[in-house]
């Protein structure tokens, strides 16, 4: 959430940027900080993948700073760093913006006449996990069907491979897996957290901008509020890519097939975005309604699902534009030998459904730098009424000089 401070600074007419690097330790612990010395680079931040966030940045090198990798510098195997992008306001007061928490590699030494340099490349946290720098499994692992899915979790990042990180957050997932999980010995934690996550779609998980690994469910955006307006009259945005509508991208009805089980019993599961309609007392009158098929009432902007024999509100929305009755029936299937129960073929037709109720309709601007936009967060776009809505954020590119502008996509979002 932005504070008044940040808002305000990012009003002002002139800006005097500077950049401070926070120095974690291996425990992730700030040991130190610097100001001034990061020249160049850039931060890019992502809302569609595990991996958040990533960069590059240039410092100026001088052995009083102590970052020439080695055992006893402040950068080495398995140290961090935080990276905050300063504002000065008109009270000569440095307001700051977190761009989140980094491993360091690639390390690129220059030392020319003219300038002493040292650039490195930000790395996403779950670089500790995925063996980039840590997480390869030296023994075979197993995780026992019947296992709480966060306790599944918590085992995999505290008992295996090198991870300092102790502030968990797992959601409220109370779950269990309906297999055992087996990885063979050079896996990785990262390859073992996500076959465990994504047993149950509509989960996601990632190291948030304070390092902290997060587990939760994927959240329905259309009540967010919006945090900021692009329509001209404060906020001037230059169009990278014109707008693309997908058609094809657009289904309706997903069938989720799973496993044959043991007893011939065929796990599967469909939703079908069938109907709009105005009140529920209008349920009663739909005919040819199957197990799954799905109504959406207008006046309670709530949608119920069919479940065979009466009719149950669903704890996600369709988006009634694009029902089978507007549109026609368009069909996606899919078929996952990880699916043992029907709970997990419900899930996973749910998150494909909310996934492709839309066009796929995407925008990529540029814009002056406005340091407190995340991924994922919501804002409207108004340019000559010709393109207008509301949009979620799927990633951007944040300068850490004053002269570049940022650069954000951002994906329509459909009501």
């Amino acid at each position: 959430m932005i504070t008044q401070n940040q808002y305000n600074v990012l009003r002002q007419p002139t800006r005097h940027l500077n950049i401070k690097i926070d120095l974690i330790n291996e425990n992730d612990i700030i040991v130190g900080s610097f100001e001034g010395i990061a020249t160049d680079g850039q931060i890019n931040l992502s809302g569609d993948s595990t991996y958040g966030r990533n960069g590059n940045m240039t410092m100026v090198f001088d052995k009083k700073y102590n970052i020439l990798p080695s055992p006893e510098s402040k950068i080495w195997f398995n140290k961090r760093v935080g990276v905050f992008i300063g504002l000065k306001n008109y009270f000569d007061e440095m307001v700051w913006f977190s761009m989140g928490r980094f491993a360091i590699d690639d390390v690129d030494l220059n030392f020319d006449k003219a300038e002493k340099t040292m650039s490195c490349s930000l790395q996403d946290y779950m670089a500790f996990l995925d063996g980039t720098l840590g997480g390869t499994l030296s023994h075979k692992t197993v995780i026992d069907e019947g296992t709480p899915i966060n306790e599944a979790i918590r085992s995999a990042l505290t008992g295996l491979g090198r991870v300092s990180i102790e502030d968990i957050k797992i959601g409220d997932m109370d779950l269990v897996l309906p297999y055992t999980i087996e990885k063979s010995s050079g896996s990785t934690v990262y390859e073992l957290v996500s076959e465990i996550v994504q047993i149950y779609m509509g989960w996601t998980f990632f190291y948030d901008e304070n390092g902290v690994f997060v587990v939760e469910k994927i959240r329905d955006k259309r009540n967010d509020p919006i945090v900021e307006v692009f329509d001209g009259t404060e906020r001037d945005l230059t169009l990278n890519t014109q707008p693309t509508v997908n058609f094809s991208h657009t289904r309706n009805a997903i069938y989720v097939w799973g496993r044959q089980l043991d007893d011939g019993t065929q796990i599967k599961w469909v939703y079908r975005n069938k109907w709009s309609r105005n009140n529920y007392s209008e349920l009663d009158g739909l005919t040819d309604k199957q197990k799954g098929d799905i109504c959406h009432i207008a006046s309670e902007d709530n949608s119920y699902v069919y479940d065979g024999s009466s009719w149950n509100l669903l704890d996600f929305k369709v988006v009634s534009q694009f029902s089978i009755e507007q549109i026609g029936e368009k069909i996606w299937t899919e078929s996952v030998d990880t699916i043992f129960t029907e709970e997990q073929a419900m899930l996973k037709s749910e998150y494909e459904l909310q996934q492709r109720s839309n066009m796929a309709e995407a925008i990529n601007f540029s814009v002056v730098p406005l340091y407190y936009l995340k991924p994922l967060n919501k804002i409207n776009i108004d340019i000559d009424d010709l393109i207008e809505g509301d949009y979620l954020i799927d990633s951007l590119s944040v300068p850490l000089d004053l002269s570049s502008s940022m650069s954000v996509t951002a994906k329509r979002l459909y009501y």
